[in-house]
């Protein structure tokens, strides 16, 4: 009786957006960092770079058309029925106003609890009546089905988008923009908000329009697991049949049980958009720690057959792949950190 052939050991892919911090000040980012792992990724991994933005990446890897309907693949996650209606996120948000521009402030640092949020929809879903029926789905995740036709969205799913993308373009979106123009004048004046500015919080100043779409039929992947804390992420994983979770303190083997995994980390991406490199810094040191190396270790041990790192940034993707075998490569110099961006 033949033997039946072993089992391929199962592979691991770690996309983080953020890690390509913008090339001019990479130099002095890095200087005096040592990131064992990364560098040995860096010096004996197959690179290759694209251009290419994050959630290209994911409809790629899902075979999903463009535009990503991040509402409905959110809503999907957190328990909702998207049935074939078109859905759009239309979320509360902080916009941080600088000399030049309006800059959206990471949602997680919002700290908006159902209390809070249940008052914000109050007094805020009247002004959508006539658009759409909203549904405050989660604090800080609203949804709205229209009844008005929407203009062309934002992609947010990677975050780092200017005030002035938020207001939908064009003779369609002129409705839309209204109600935003009356929801941001309601906002102002909101007791809430007055409370969480006493208390050194930041103020709902505006709200996001973006993602729309309908839940496509069907998704498709390599992938037997996904694990992210974005739910957005997390709802185009069950669409493909994926088994998917939070993301987790780390890289946990028995996470990955005989599955080809892929996870992403974005503690890196508010870091690199608001240009705060001290942060970037110690999230890249968190990075290493939790998940680059204990990864590294696990190819190296032949309990994974493959390790990807997929770092994104500035329309760019750099994605270095890493095999037991690579770690034969003792001839191929050293690379600096500086190598993330060449």
């Amino acid at each position: 009786m033949l033997a039946s052939p072993p089992m391929p050991a199962p592979a691991f892919t770690l996309i983080v957006p953020g890690l390509l911090w913008p090339r001019p000040a990479l130099d002095d980012t890095v200087r005096g960092l040592r990131l064992p792992g990364l560098e040995r990724l860096l010096r004996l991994g197959m690179a290759t770079r694209a251009t290419l933005d994050e959630s290209d990446w994911w409809r790629d890897r899902f075979a999903l058309p463009a535009p990503l309907p991040a509402a409905a693949l959110r809503l999907l996650d957190l328990g909702g029925e998207p049935g074939d209606l078109e859905w759009a996120c239309l979320d509360p948000i902080h916009l941080a106003f600088g000399q030049q521009d309006a800059t959206l402030a990471d949602p997680a640092t919002l700290a908006l609890d159902a209390t809070a949020d249940a008052a914000l929809f109050a007094a805020i879903a009247p002004l959508f009546a006539g658009l759409g029926t909203l549904h405050a789905t989660a604090p800080g995740c609203w949804h709205i089905a229209p009844r008005v036709a929407l203009p062309p969205l934002a992609d947010m799913l990677h975050g780092g988008l200017s005030g002035r993308h938020l207001l939908p373009p064009g003779d369609a979106g002129k409705r839309w923009r209204q109600a935003l123009n009356e929801a941001q004048m309601q906002l102002h004046t909101l007791p809430l908000n007055q409370a969480r500015e006493t208390a050194g919080m930041a103020p709902i100043n505006s709200l996001a329009l973006w993602g729309g779409g309908r839940l496509p039929a069907r998704a498709a992947s390599n992938f037997g697991g996904l694990l992210a804390d974005d739910a957005v992420l997390r709802g185009l994983g069950r669409l493909a049949g994926c088994a998917t979770a939070p993301l987790g303190d780390g890289f946990d083997a028995e996470a990955i049980s005989g599955r080809t995994v892929v996870a992403r980390v974005g503690t890196l991406s508010s870091a690199t958009l608001q240009h705060d490199a001290l942060r970037w810094r110690e999230a890249l040191q968190a990075l290493e720690a939790r998940w680059i190396a204990p990864a590294l270790a696990a190819t190296d041990r032949g309990e994974l057959g493959a390790f990807a790192l997929i770092g994104c940034g500035d329309g760019t993707a750099l994605t270095l792949r890493y095999a037991g075998r690579d770690r034969l490569r003792f001839w191929r110099r050293p690379a600096p950190l500086t190598e993330l961006y060449p």
